[in-house]
């Protein structure tokens, strides 16, 4: 059942999550007004997709205020970025093409389950560090990640002198305990055909529908990015769009020359400063529109 499982079908199921939400706010005396949304990582490439469908809809047919995508592009002026994307789209076609329709990610769960119960234990997923190290490494390092971007990571680490990129000692932002949480519910298979949508919609060299309506979006937007996770590509998308209300906040505490080390991709939503540096400002963004 993975094998049609497209952005079409997230689309359907958010667009029915967000109109029962305002009908059931209307129903409880808070209006029927239009809901902001947010959107972290392919949540965000979400969001992205629904307001461009939205475009094609009367102004009474939309769901959508202001939007608020989290450390995810949807179009890139870096050639390179463009071409990492272009590489995952074939990947995952690669995948479609001989059967695989979906990600199979128990690993990373059981990974986060002996992290808890055998954390001095060896690692089987990585048989050179034990079960709690292993765990960090894949929150922290950049190298299991370079499709993404150079710097990427999940969450900025704390590594000893001559530790990096491969021994972390601990997290700089957010609680190994959450870190753990994460892998252990993380879903177990994720839909290829949405991976490869997505990425190829942002390769832009096959003609999918899902940005087709870029320069009729009027909305909102607030994007904030991690300066170790998409970085300020997020805002490329930017001169493409229809909308004149544009805020962009990149996080950042290294510098452009320690991106690897710097706010990662995950600690935009897990960090214990995530409160004061993330929903802070997208409070202050609400409540000024």
């Amino acid at each position: 059942f993975f094998e049609s499982w497209g952005l079409d079908r997230d689309l359907r199921d958010l667009e029915i999550a967000l109109s029962v939400a305002r009908l059931t706010r209307l129903f409880t005396g808070n209006g029927w007004r239009k809901m902001d949304l947010m959107g972290h990582s392919s949540g965000a490439a979400l969001g992205w997709a629904l307001l461009n469908e939205e475009t094609q809809r009367p102004p009474g047919h939309r769901n959508v205020a202001g939007y608020v995508p989290l450390d995810m592009f949807w179009k890139v002026d870096s050639e390179d970025l463009r071409q990492r994307r272009c590489d995952l789209a074939a990947s995952a076609m690669a995948d479609l093409e001989s059967g695989v329709y979906a990600a199979d990610r128990s690993g990373q769960i059981l990974m986060g389950q002996l992290a808890r119960t055998a954390p001095e234990d060896p690692s089987p997923v990585i048989d050179w560090l034990n079960n709690y190290d292993a765990a960090l490494l894949v929150a922290t390092s950049t190298f299991l990640f370079l499709n993404q971007t150079p710097w990427y990571h999940m969450l900025a680490g704390e590594f000893a002198e001559g530790g990096f990129p491969i021994f972390p000692a601990g997290l700089s932002y957010a609680s190994e305990e959450a870190w753990i949480q994460k892998l252990e519910n993380i879903t177990v298979y994720y839909p290829r055909r949405v991976a490869y949508e997505i990425h190829a919609t942002i390769c832009d060299e096959v003609d999918l529908p899902y940005d087709d309506h870029l320069g009729d979006i009027t909305n909102p937007i607030l994007y904030i990015g991690a300066a170790g996770g998409m970085g300020e590509a997020g805002d490329d998308v930017f001169p493409l769009l229809g909308s004149t209300d544009l805020t962009s906040i990149l996080i950042s505490f290294e510098g452009p020359d320690q991106a690897q080390l710097d706010y990662g991709h995950n600690d935009i939503v897990m960090a214990d400063n995530a409160v004061a540096l993330v929903y802070q400002p997208i409070l202050d963004w609400m409540a000024a529109r």
